[in-house]
């Protein structure tokens, strides 16, 4: 490669011949050696290794190669860790959707390149276990900390796995890792940044997509971010392509894969391109510099401001396919420190005003030098609210952290904001971490226990046995109750007392003591009414029982309750009324429901009850009295003609006599005699009318009502007040 063009010469001699069936090949970061990962079915799995002439870039392959795999078989993806110590193959499992990988780990020989298994990876089951379905290995720069990346448990999904590598021995320990992609299904490739910040997962089912993954520069744990979904372009691309290969320039700036270029912010992807031809991309480490390999091998120039891709001189340089790529050449390690914040950013807590909290913040120092801290300051809009105390010395070691106790004090309510700024000799000093808490203003909170109240039955007008109820202080401040009461349907048949008169402090409680005292028969209800000042005052709670009344009505002995009545005559049927104890007052009876024709009545009608005690009273059905009825109409001509002739006979000698007498007088009296003869004349008609008046006729009496034959419910009453008891008859009339 030309370092200043990037353009490619064949190298003399080259092609060199691998003997096997190569794959996905790796260069130590010295420089030193290629190791390239056979496949071949006709060979046992091995990885060769060749050693490169750091004056001509011949490879010369070195003895004793292919080494065995380990105990693990097929291996796949492979990559060397930044000391050029320890070389990590990823082997795929011979049923790679249902088993998982094994990772073996080689001890490289710095001078020969022969690759010795580490302690576990030489015995069987006891190398790393990896992913199912493998797609790709990845050694962090600071050497710490190794990711391999492939299918998950149900095949589609995606799986990435952290290994912290022994600094001796190479040897894995697996560290659990929470999921990382939610949306990712079938792993495809993987890609880092040089820095070792972000990881880039390609997956795809449907459609390409691409996660970015962050990496904690602290414990190397990993943390998804979002980043480029594919399927989010307008338009979307192809239907079924797929992130197959990705890396990563040597700036850390732009992201190439076969789905097209990406410039990096944050570890965020903003497309710049689209699709790419070509399935295979490896970046230059140092220069600004990106190859391809598919039917040809090409190599393109990077644009610094844009990411876009010039062709390098010569341009595409061979035929006949090529598969697998690898690039010699690192940046230097210089030696520095360098700063990360554990967590990122503190949220202190969130305490009451008048109080503190205090939660802690450690500083790593992340570098290979010495970090030399001189100054730590508290700043921000809040920065009063925030103070601090720690255990850093000036000069922290590589590798080493220490803790700041970060103490916040809120002076108002809400959210609080400030910063905590290290001052140091790392790159990019002052360096900080945001520090934030809320404050609480005090405020109290009601809890009750139980959440309800039921009194079994009890009689009216008395009290039941009292029941507790807690009221708890549950908040952050003094609860003040005002009221406490009853409200609801039947407030006035529940009474109680109470101990809350003074404030309850914050977990404290206080109780109500209920009674019920019913005040009618049935079941009563309220609710239990508590004012305060807490948010929800005020708060209520069911209170409920049953009454039942002071006294009862029953069939005497073992008379049933039905009353038999014959039409005509009076039945009787004897009851029992008993009061119960603390019973007194004066109880009315009643019978309701007798059918027309009868009357129903008790005697006695009422008692005075003063103690408990059972009394007899009798049940009265009788028929209802005679009907009386309006006489019937007489034609006055039928009268007439019924007049005895006596009378008849009488008025006319009266007239007779009249007119005679008269004629005696002579006719000086004629005008007397016609006065007299008028007036016997009335007297007739006066005589006749009282005769006819005096022939009544008599109506015949009518027939008393009767019931029709049948039964007649009937309820027999009980009354005192609100009390009442009742007992149902049956009246049969026959």
């Amino acid at each position: 490669m030309d370092p200043t063009t990037g353009a490619l010469t064949p190298v003399a001699g080259s092609p060199f011949d691998e003997r096997l069936s190569p794959g996905p090949l790796a260069v130590d970061p010295a420089g030193k050696f290629v190791f390239v990962a056979n496949q071949s079915t006709a060979a046992p799995s091995a990885i060769s290794v060749f050693k490169i002439d750091q004056t001509t870039g011949a490879l010369t392959e070195v003895a004793n190669s292919p080494f065995s795999s380990g105990s693990g078989t097929n291996p796949g993806y492979l990559t060397v860790d930044p000391t050029s110590k320890f070389l990590f193959v990823a082997n795929l499992s011979a049923d790679p959707i249902l088993s998982p990988g094994e990772i073996d780990v080689y001890e490289i020989n710095p001078a020969t390149g022969a690759l010795t298994p580490s302690p576990n990876s030489a015995a069987p089951g006891t190398a790393a276990q990896g992913p199912i379905f493998i797609r790709g290995i990845y050694a962090h720069p600071n050497g710490k900390w190794l990711y391999v990346f492939g299918g998950a448990a149900n095949v589609f999904g995606c799986d990435f796995r952290q290994y912290d590598i022994d600094p001796a021995t190479g040897d894995l320990t697996n560290v659990a890792l929470p999921p990382t992609q939610s949306g990712c299904v079938n792993p495809y490739g993987l890609g880092a940044d040089p820095q070792g910040k972000f990881l880039y997962a390609g997956f795809g089912q449907r459609y390409g997509g691409i996660d970015t993954i962050q990496i904690s520069q602290v414990d190397g744990s990993l943390t998804a971010v979002g980043g480029f979904r594919e399927i989010n372009l307008q338009p979307p691309g192809p239907e079924g392509i797929f992130p197959v290969s990705m890396t990563v320039d040597s700036t850390g700036t732009y992201l190439y894969t076969n789905l097209g270029s990406f410039k990096i912010a944050m570890g965020q992807l903003t497309p710049i391109s689209t699709l790419h031809s070509t399935p295979l991309w490896v970046a230059d480490l140092i220069g600004p510099y990106v190859y391809t390999g598919d039917l040809v091998l090409s190599g393109y120039q990077i644009s610094p401001a844009t990411g876009a891709l010039t062709p390098t001189p010569g341009s595409p340089y061979a035929t006949g396919g090529v598969d697998f790529m690898a690039i010699t050449g690192y940046p230097a390690q210089m030696s520095a420190p360098a700063v990360s914040f554990l967590p990122t950013n503190l949220e202190v807590g969130t305490p009451l005003l008048g109080s503190s909290v205090t939660s802690a913040i450690q500083l790593f120092n992340t570098g290979t030098a010495t970090l030399n801290i001189t100054g730590v300051l508290i700043s921000g809009p809040n920065a009063g609210d925030f103070s601090q105390t720690n255990n850093c010395p000036a000069a922290l070691a590589a590798g080493a952290n220490c803790t700041f106790s970060v103490t916040f004090t809120p002076s108002v309510a809400g959210v609080r904001a400030a910063s905590l700024t290290v001052s140091d000799n790392a790159a990019g000093s002052p360096h900080s971490a945001a520090l934030s808490g809320v404050g609480v203003t005090p405020a109290p909170a009601v809890t009750l226990v139980p959440s309800s109240l039921s009194f079994s039955s009890t009689v009216v007008g008395s009290t039941s046995a009292s029941q507790l109820l807690t009221v708890t202080n549950s908040g952050t401040g003094p609860l003040h109750i005002s009221n406490i009461g009853f409200s609801g349907a039947n407030p006035g048949d529940f009474t109680q007392t109470n101990n809350c008169t003074s404030p309850v402090t914050v977990n404290a409680s206080c109780t109500i003591s209920v009674s019920f005292k019913p005040q009618a028969v049935g079941v009563r209800t309220a609710s239990v009414s508590i004012s305060d000042e807490a948010t929800n005052s005020p708060q209520s709670l069911g209170v409920s029982g049953t009454a039942t009344a002071p006294f009862s009505i029953a069939p005497m002995g073992s008379n049933g309750t039905t009353v038999t009545f014959t039409p005509g005559q009076t039945s009787q049927y004897p009851v029992q009324f008993t009061s119960q104890p603390n019973f007194a007052g004066t109880v009315t009876f009643a019978c309701n429901g007798a059918p027309t024709g009868t009357i129903c009545a008790l005697s006695p009608p009422s008692i005075q009850v003063t103690t408990q005690g059972t009394t007899q009273l009798i049940v009265t059905v009788s028929p209802t009295g005679t009907a009386t009825m309006a006489p019937p109409r007489v034609d006055p001509s039928a009268r007439l003609r019924r007049v005895p002739a006596m009378w008849l006979v009488l008025c006319f000698a009266l007239i007779l006599f009249s007119v005679i007498a008269f004629d005696r007088t002579g006719a000086v009296f004629g005008r007397v005699r016609l006065g007299r003869f008028a007036f016997a004349t009335v007297l007739f008609a006066a005589l006749l009318v009282s005769a006819c008046n005096s022939v009544q006729s008599q109506a015949p009496t009518p027939p008393v009502t009767q019931p029709a034959p049948g039964n007649y419910p009937m309820t027999i009453v009980a009354s005192s007040g609100n009390a009442s008891a009742s007992l149902s008859l049956t009246l049969n009339v026959q």
